[in-house]
């Protein structure tokens, strides 16, 4: 089970973008421009877990980065948050987004522990 664990926050990706994709077409709601993109990062993401697993665990979470500050949409309706601190206001944050991708850092800090400990024993053993 554990060696699975990374695979959580793209499944919940993937299973929104397919709720998502149903909802478009039984015509409830217009599909924009943002929609196809993240549906088109979603199918190559899954291309990338077929081939390569560190490549896919990070695009999973460039994809779920650029959903938090809708650049791209995973939802039919985004609830986006922005505050205004100062006169400053803050990018527009989408909140179901943002904790898929904290939950995704959760998941897999331990993977991106030893990715980092592999490129330094990497460059050790170079040095020899």
């Amino acid at each position: 089970m554990k060696k699975f664990v990374y695979l959580i926050p793209f499944l919940i990706v993937a299973a929104v973008c397919v709720y998502t994709s149903i909802l478009f077409m039984k015509a409830e709601y217009i599909a924009g421009w943002k929609h196809y993109v993240a549906v088109a990062l979603v199918a190559v993401n899954a291309v990338f877990y077929c081939f390569n697993r560190r490549v896919a665990v990070l695009m999973t979470g460039v994809v779920l980065f650029a959903a938090t500050f809708d650049l791209v949409e995973l939802y039919a309706e985004t609830n986006t948050v922005s505050m205004r601190i100062f006169g400053w206001s803050t990018p527009d944050i989408e909140w179901k987004s943002l904790l898929v991708l904290l939950l995704w850092g959760g998941l897999n800090l331990d993977y991106f522990i030893e990715w980092r400990l592999d490129v330094k024993e990497a460059k050790g053993r170079d040095r020899v």
